[in-house]
């Protein structure tokens, strides 16, 4: 993950190592961090990342900060701005877990978001999504989750309050087997959003049609744009 100066990376490194590398390729360690993720998040106002089975947030002293309590794997994304985190505990039993006291306990095998500012912890899914990318201005979550016969994802977006589901699509093989493992660091390189959080892009087949699909806020059907297996917005 980029520092937000764009001079210097952070890498979870191994199982439970941070290290951070500058422009010159001198590398740090950093504090210690768990395994049971993929890759940290420089915002702001520190590292988001996971140690043991919390979610903190390390500031430029090394003191990490608890925001969630978790259980089993975790994928997690910050916005850009760095106040919300969406994130999911993944499980296979599917239970969920008491609170804790000091933080709040993210319940397993749903996707929820918390705000930073005020340790708010909103459930905005019932089940497990294989993405979770923010629109640029930080407003809005586009949601892949499975549909109900599990055989095709569903397009939706939070805007922070409600669930607006839009296409159901399966999605071109190649994202499927390259991207969505890794969603969480993909969605700090690459936009499936358009600039000004208009819109979003899909990749796969939609009623039998294959292609590139763009899919405009409060219209009821994507268009087709071209044919592909991956597609990123500039930003």
């Amino acid at each position: 993950s980029w520092s937000p100066t764009g001079d210097e990376l952070i890498a979870h490194a191994g199982a439970n190592r941070l290290v951070s590398r500058d422009a010159d390729g001198t590398q740090t360690a950093q504090t210690s961090t768990g395994s049971g993720y993929l890759a940290p998040q420089w915002v702001a106002d520190g590292v988001i990342h996971v140690i043991e089975d919390q979610l903190v947030l390390t500031d430029a002293d090394g003191e990490a900060a608890p925001l969630a309590r978790l259980s089993g794997f975790t994928t997690f994304v910050a916005n850009s701005q760095g106040t919300r985190v969406a994130l999911q505990s993944l499980t296979q039993d599917g239970g969920v877990l008491a609170s804790l006291s000091q933080t709040s306990t993210v319940p397993e095998n749903s996707v929820h978001v918390l705000d930073i500012a005020t340790d708010e912890l909103t459930q905005v899914t019932d089940g497990p999504a294989a993405g979770l990318f923010w629109s640029p201005d930080g407003n809005s979550l586009l949601v892949l989750g499975a549909d109900e016969s599990g055989s095709s994802l569903t397009a939706s977006v939070w805007d922070g309050e409600t669930m607006q589901a839009y296409a159901d699509y399966v999605p071109s093989s190649t994202q499927v087997r390259d991207l969505f493992p890794f969603f969480p660091q993909y969605a700090q390189s690459l936009s499936f959003w358009s600039a000004d959080s208009s819109a979003f892009v899909l990749v796969g087949e939609i009623e039998d049609e294959s292609g590139v699909w763009v899919q405009t806020l409060g219209q009821p059907e994507p268009t087709r744009v071209s044919s592909g297996s991956w597609a990123a917005w500039s930003p």
